[in-house]
């Protein structure tokens, strides 16, 4: 999946052992999130632009988020500037350092990297914590590196909202219209 922009293309160059579809700016969490109710057993892979997800489609990331549409997102920057440079080949730059600390990292630029490891005694499920600890190190220059934060409680989608396990695609008119009269007393209930 695919919103447009500098992400666009993307369907076209893996269409050789997948489907594609290139969606409305800003709407392709939307469209994955539909494809992926319809069809649990697809893997499912969603190419964004910086502004595809962060200006025009902040909401539907957000709420592809919320809702944990199981996807693998992509977001690409083109940084919306038509500045032409030409990147050399550089080596790469590696570290590997001890949980608890910093590391200055120079970059092929000369510019230099703060990298602090969060300790052994950090709590990734505490969420207040996790930002604060960013705020503190961007405080002192610093990147905080390592698992800054997980919901022990997030749900998939489907688990959420309890979808049966047979993709709706393939489910009749029998299976997916509960008839008139249960959707009367869903209008009733809304009244």
């Amino acid at each position: 999946m695919s919103g447009i922009g500098c992400s666009s293309k993307r369907p076209d160059y893996f269409l050789g052992a997948s489907h594609g579809f290139n969606s409305v700016h800003g709407r392709m969490p939307s469209v994955a999130t539909g494809a992926a109710l319809a069809n649990r057993d697809l893997t499912y892979l969603g190419v964004s632009g910086d502004g595809d997800s962060a200006s025009i489609g902040l909401g539907q990331f957000a709420h592809a988020m919320r809702r944990g549409v199981n996807m693998t997102y992509i977001v690409e920057n083109n940084e919306a500037v038509n500045k032409l440079e030409v990147i050399l080949a550089r080596h790469p730059i590696e570290t590997s350092y001890a949980p608890g600390t910093l590391r200055r990292v120079v970059q092929h630029d000369g510019s230099v990297l703060l990298l602090r490891k969060l300790g052994l005694d950090y709590d990734p499920t505490d969420r207040i914590g996790a930002m604060n600890h960013l705020h503190e190190r961007a405080a002192l220059g610093e990147i905080a590196t390592g698992l800054l934060y997980v919901d022990e409680g997030a749900e998939d989608m489907h688990r959420h909202l309890n979808t049966v396990e047979t993709p709706l695609n393939q489910l009749g008119d029998a299976e997916l219209c509960p008839g008139s009269a249960v959707l009367e007393s869903i209008n009733a209930s809304l009244r």
